[in-house]
């Protein structure tokens, strides 16, 4: 007598794997690879023993799947048969009220409440309380800035600091510096990194103002207007936007705003800034959207919480002092 009919891929499996011991062993070794399967499956497969031959037409058994599974996407590996993954949506994230889902990221045009200096101000009263509030200290002189800028492009500020004393006491002129040889000057300023590339350009920078100014200053620029002077640093080969409104802010005391790596990431992730949003084009956005007499106090306090809290591999949110105010929180 044979044995009952079985999910036909569970029987193949079990003729494929056990060698033929009559129709008893058969069954058993069907029973074995049926029981074996992912649960789901073997759900949709037992009321086929009842309604279909081996053999059969496999439409209804498809049918009946996905009714059972509740959709279940066929994949190989580890996760065959399991449903797939639906984006987990949190209360506030789910609309609330509204009837409407939102998705897990806000859309890349993600609009900053309508009165956006009161917003502003509150993120600054915050960071101020958080962070004390920074006062201006000592400018360097214009071109001293901008070389000391330029040396903290793509390091850190211990290596910044650590290969600007390096260079002024190998040089402490800055005839000393266009006179030297590169080779010399990249050896002062190794411990910056890209020292081959920042010696070059910073003669370069000597050697153009000796030729235009007669002298190593850049003090013309304390009478020239904040574009003026914005379009006059940035004509040097290497001296971005970021670099530009260093020497503007620290040195001449102009309400300028840079952006560093740490501004950039805080500030995306508060909702200052648009999502698809350049670097360079976020200076203007910030510098328009933070009032001038706080731009200085601003910059210095979200660079700290950019530091301290909201960290670039993941942010520290259970003890932010402005996750009240934070786009991301609304995620």
């Amino acid at each position: 007598m044979s044995g009952p009919t079985f999910f036909p891929q569970a029987v193949e499996e079990a003729r494929a794997s056990s060698t033929p011991r009559g129709a008893t062993g058969s069954s058993r070794a069907a029973g074995r690879a049926l029981r074996a399967r992912p649960p789901a499956l073997a759900e949709a497969a037992l009321p086929r023993r009842l309604e279909e031959p081996c053999g059969g037409s496999s439409a209804a058994a498809k049918s009946l799947t996905k009714k059972k599974t509740g959709g279940v996407k066929r994949v190989g590996g580890r996760n065959r048969g399991q449903p797939t993954a639906k984006p987990r949506l949190s209360k506030r994230a789910a609309g609330k009220g509204t009837g409407v889902l939102r998705a897990k990221r806000l859309p890349a045009g993600w609009a900053i409440p309508k009165d956006k200096r009161r917003w502003v101000a509150k993120l600054t009263r915050a960071l101020d309380a958080e962070y004390g509030r920074p006062q201006p200290w000592d400018p360097k002189s214009p071109l001293d800035e901008l070389l000391f800028t330029l040396l903290s492009q793509n390091t850190n500020d211990t290596n910044r600091d650590r290969a600007w004393a390096s260079l002024r006491a190998a040089f402490p002129r800055l005839e000393e510096i266009l006179a030297a040889d590169v080779a010399e000057v990249e050896r002062a300023i190794a411990v910056g990194g890209l020292h081959a590339q920042k010696a070059r350009r910073m003669q370069a920078i000597l050697r153009r103002v000796q030729a235009e100014r007669g002298r190593l200053d850049l003090d013309h620029l304390r009478d020239a207007t904040d574009d003026e002077a914005r379009a006059y640093l940035m004509s040097f080969d290497g001296i971005g936007p970021k670099t530009t409104e260093c020497v503007l802010l620290f040195s001449l005391g102009r309400p300028a705003f840079p952006v560093d790596t740490h501004i950039d990431r805080v500030s995306r992730r508060l909702g200052l800034l648009p999502a698809r949003v350049s670097t360079d084009e976020a200076h203007t956005i910030l510098r328009d959207l933070v009032p001038p007499e706080d731009r200085f106090a601003f910059h210095l306090n979200l660079i700290a919480h950019g530091r301290k809290t909201c960290k670039a591999p993941t942010p520290l949110c259970n003890t932010c002092s402005v996750r009240a105010l934070c786009r991301r929180r609304l995620l």
